[in-house]
């Protein structure tokens, strides 16, 4: 499978976008249970 540049910097860009995401819910998901265990 042979990439040209820009595809790459493509892929870079949504891989980039798809983990910032993730960590995002992550930090949600801890955040809420961090929550449930005071209460």
């Amino acid at each position: 499978m042979v990439l040209r540049q820009p595809e790459v910097q493509k892929l870079a860009k949504i891989s980039l976008r798809l983990v910032k995401l993730v960590s995002k819910k992550v930090q949600w998901l801890v955040q809420m249970r961090h929550l449930k265990k005071e209460v």
